[in-house]
């Protein structure tokens, strides 16, 4: 407490308890519950709790470990709620996270979200889930079926929580999952517009990324790696008949192309890395399966082109060896020859598979218009090799003659997807009459409607979605001259599905990167990164209270221009104010804007082309008071002023006199009604705090008339009457509402127009003081002055002499229940502290059959130092520490103690079966927990 008030603290406060049944070692022992530490294997990873107009509700969960879960009947809960079900053998899947594995659960059918978000078939969709989540933040778990939980989070949309998750179009993502997850510094908004649902946050605002762009003087891609193939795994001879278009599966051991468990390519069994895109469809395991040689693969496809002088290209991914048939006829392989059979062995051992490219390259395939069948015969070094790979992309060469480039994809169901085109010739090209596609078999699936014209290193642009283009996990796009044969441009590549758009930069060049922030006809650079320089700093309200400016500030040590940038005060956007200039290094600039504002909160969004936010705030006007100018300037914590700084550093009128200076955090008997807040005044003047708040850690509303005097205390308590007995001497007042958290949180006082007069993020424990964590000390800052977010700037209060000596006394009758070993084993007393303490006995005696006689070892005060309990106390393990000090016997713990390796023990050899035994002592806590 207070410095004035800190010897007044009642010895009566602290409880010293001791209980026990003395049964076999005589032990005395209070079993008390206390929460479990553990660190989290399973955390909420993403929630979207208000997404734009349209958009779907969804909470992200992620298995953090190598471990798979069993997640039959746990539920998620709070404003929503959902359980999985129970196991069934006919969905299996759906019970079980696997190792390191994000699924999704959602407000809609999966079907409908997938579609909505654009998620490829490999993340799992859950939902639909019953209410809602709430806009004005809540708290959110997940219970395992026994109901423990396995995580949980409150989320809000105030305080230090990001504003642009608030109806912006982002979610909230955890982006720290090394520490407890119920903490606002762990989250931050995503990135991008609509999070990233079942996928990782991108590494940067713009990540490079491998070429996509297909090369036409190979051909273009019929078949990809990923794409699924009719295969035989089941060690049946198929002899000859298999490889010919008109086959009919008539063996068994088939699984087809749409089969539910075929995912597509990679195919086979290997333990080792694989080149992209990784093993995804298993197959039977020689090595341990039917000890076979062949695997056996169909592929059908359509090729509507003209079938003379195209040449046909095979690339591979294969372990060992494989060979191939089109249309029944042989066109080579790798490691093999057309006449092996079922039983004949590759010609090499490959170490691990990688990519060979053009294994196959012939000028004069059997290609017909139509339908094709390519078959592949995979062949094992020996019939109980560890390893088997299977992945083929199959090429045909098309009339080709580059002119427009793709410029910039973003794939997307919705109207945000886009692809961009550039023109690096000298003339203006009109794309009207060109074709658009995702399928090399139909060149001329969409043709560009309208009048498009894009002028010499110029850009332009259709929907993706109007374009037919399917979202999957290959992005395959061919743009087509208005003959509908040559092609000028294709990309193929297995590009993130995460909002991202994939572009060139420069527009025209051959570096791709994917880019957080699209940017549809503007040149390739993400905004994303802007949003660390450029911040909103200062606000305006008219006389008729609409927001007639907005100042914003340059972070950076560069001038920004803002061209493609807009402000705006709607959830839809609709009120944007297009900005433009550009603001020098570590400047100011100010644009006129006339946002129609009612209510008390106000919310800003900084925007990009794509919509992207890039910086919001939020702000609660005061009448009487016209501006909201953030201190430190870029900081995102606005005071409301009188007075404004237009284009200039703010430094607002703010009050620095009142500091938090002493917290009762975990009172040491875990009872919520001693907690306290203290505050100092520092100043040499009183300071009215009518009107004051506590508005983050507990919610407290200063009465009218509450004054603190110069260099005077206050103090805010759980409960003021219970605090108030144990220190006359103070001004107490409360009560508040909520209860300090005892792992630490934000705790922020505001003054009478809602601007912070002072905060801090406490903890307990680690670098922290550790005694406050229900130790019985308080947290108190050792000087007014220094910086309150420094754990060094705190201690724990010394409480070590505030408490008196009192008298425990015990009977009970020692039954002895087993007589294994020596009697110097089973009779013993033992005691042990229930956590971190030091607690102090004297005069401790144990007395058989009403007898004077004290019989423990040295008359219960000498502590053994030879191993040995038969002479005194036997600290061991967590107790380690206990010694005596003067007459007195201190148990010290660095931890909770237990009748085996962690405890006080001597040695009682005197007492037979039955007897009456009486235990005394005096016992004084000194620090830690109470109980013994």
């Amino acid at each position: 407490m207070s410095r004035n008030i800190k010897g007044d603290y009642s010895p009566t406060d602290i409880e010293m308890d001791i209980k026990s049944r003395l049964l076999n070692f005589l032990p005395l022992i209070l079993f008390i519950s206390s929460p479990i530490l553990r660190a989290e294997q399973v955390v909420i990873s993403e929630i979207m709790y208000h997404p734009k107009e349209g958009g779907h509700e969804f909470v992200e969960i992620e298995n953090l470990t190598s471990s798979p879960f069993d997640i039959a009947k746990w539920k998620l809960s709070g404003g929503v709620n959902f359980e999985f079900p129970e196991f069934s053998s006919a969905q299996p899947r759906n019970t079980f996270l696997k190792a390191f594995e994000k699924i999704v659960i959602c407000d809609t059918d999966p079907g409908t979200f997938r579609a909505s978000y654009g998620l490829p078939s490999a993340v799992r969709v859950f939902g639909p889930w019953s209410g809602n989540l709430d806009n004005g933040g809540e708290r959110v778990s997940l219970k395992d079926k026994n109901n423990i939980t396995r995580a949980t989070v409150r989320y809000d949309n105030k305080g230090e929580w990001p504003v642009a998750a608030d109806g912006g179009g982002h979610s909230l993502v955890l982006h720290d999952n090394n520490r407890a997850i119920d903490d606002y510094r762990l989250w931050r908004a995503s990135p991008g517009l609509n999070g990233t649902p079942g996928s990782s946050e991108p590494a940067s605002a713009e990540e490079p990324f491998s070429n996509p762009e297909v090369d036409l003087s190979v051909g273009i891609p019929y078949i990809e790696y990923t794409d699924a193939w009719d295969f035989n795994d089941q060690n049946v001879n198929l002899g000859n008949s298999w490889k010919d278009p008109s086959y009919n599966f008539s063996h068994q051991g088939w699984t087809r192309a749409n089969a539910a468990s075929n995912e597509g390519g990679l195919y086979g069994f290997e333990n080792s890395a694989l080149p992209a895109p990784g093993l995804r469809t298993p197959l039977l395991n020689s090595s341990d399966g039917a000890n076979h040689i062949s695997y056996y693969f169909r592929k059908e496809f359509t090729y509507n082109g003209p079938t003379a002088g195209v040449r046909l290209t095979v690339d591979l991914i294969n372990d060992d060896g494989c060979g191939f048939w089109l249309n029944g006829q042989w066109i080579g392989g790798v490691a093999t020859s057309s006449g092996a059979g079922h039983t004949t062995t590759a010609d090499r051992v490959v170490g691990n598979a990688e990519e060979e490219l053009a294994v196959i390259s012939t000028a004069s395939p059997p290609l017909v218009r139509g339908k094709n069948v390519i078959a592949a015969a995979g062949r094992q070094t020996n019939n109980s090799s560890s390893d088997f790979i299977f992945g083929a992309r199959v090429s045909l060469s098309a009339p080709s003659a580059p002119t427009l480039l793709i410029n910039e994809v973003l794939p997307s169901t919705k109207d945000s997807g886009f692809v961009e085109f550039y023109n690096p010739t000298n003339e203006t090209i009109n794309l009207g009459s060109w074709y658009i596609s995702d399928r090399p078999s139909n060149l001329t699936k969409r043709r560009i409607p309208g009048n498009i014209t894009i002028g010499p290193g110029q850009l332009a642009s259709v929907g993706y979605a109007e374009s037919s283009l399917s979202v999957a996990a290959t992005t395959t796009i061919y743009l087509t001259k208005p003959d509908g044969t040559t092609v000028a441009n294709a990309v193929s590549t297995q590009m993130p599905l995460d909002g991202r758009s994939l572009g060139r930069k420069p527009a025209g060049g051959g570096s791709w990167f994917l880019f957080t922030s699209p940017t549809r006809e503007l040149a390739n650079e993400s905004s994303g990164s802007l949003g660390k320089k450029l911040k909103i700093n200062e606000i305006h309200f008219s006389a008729e209270g609409n927001v007639d400016w907005v100042e914003l500030h340059n972070m950076g040590n560069a001038s920004l221009s803002t061209e493609g940038l807009w402000i705006t005060s709607t959830d839809d956007f609709s009120d944007k104010v297009e900005l433009g200039k550009a603001i020098n290094a570590n400047n100011f600039a100010s644009w006129d804007t006339d946002f129609n504002f009612s209510g008390n909160t106000l919310r800003l969004f900084l925007i990009d082309s794509s919509n992207t936010v890039l910086d919001a705030c939020s702000v609660d006007q005061q009448n009487g008071r016209d501006y909201a100018a953030a201190y430190p300037d870029g900081s995102g914590d606005f005071f409301i002023v009188e007075s404004g700084t237009r284009d200039s550093n703010n430094d607002p009128d703010r009050n620095t006199s009142i500091v938090i200076n002493e917290l009762m955090v975990e009172p040491p008997n875990g009872e919520r009604d001693g907690e306290f807040i203290e505050l100092y005044n520092k100043s040499n003047s009183p300071v009215d705090l009518s009107a004051w708040a506590f508005e983050s850690g507990v919610d407290y509303n200063f009465p009218g008339g509450t004054v603190i005097p110069a260099k005077g205390y206050i103090v805010i308590a759980a409960n003021p009457l219970l605090t108030s007995s144990a220190f006359p001497n103070a001004t107490v007042i409360g009560p508040y509402s909520g209860n300090l958290a005892n792992g630490g949180e934000l705790l922020k006082l505001t003054d009478a127009w809602g601007n912070t007069a002072d905060e801090v993020h406490f903890h307990t424990g680690g670098d922290w003081p550790r005694l406050a964590a229900g130790g019985g000390s308080s947290l108190e800052l050792r000087n007014p002055d220094m910086d309150n977010s420094d754990p060094s700037a705190w201690a724990d209060s010394d409480e070590s002499n505030k408490s008196s000596w009192q008298t425990f006394t015990i009977n009970d009758q020692y039954q002895q229940l087993t007589t294994r070993g020596s009697s110097s084993d089973y009779e013993e007393l033992h005691v042990h502290a229930v956590g971190d303490a030091h607690l102090a006995l004297r005069n401790v005696s144990l007395t058989r059959n009403n007898s004077n006689s004290n019989i423990l070892p040295g008359g219960g005060e000498t502590v053994s130092h030879n191993g040995n309990g038969s002479g005194g106390w036997l600290c061991q393990g967590t107790h380690h520490a206990s010694d005596k000090v003067g007459n007195e016997f201190h148990i010290i713990s660095s931890g909770h103690g237990d009748n085996k390796a962690n405890r006080c023990e001597i040695d009682i050899t005197q007492i037979s079966r039955s007897d009456n035994l009486t235990f005394t002592c005096q016992a004084r806590w000194i620090s830690g927990k109470p109980t013994l």
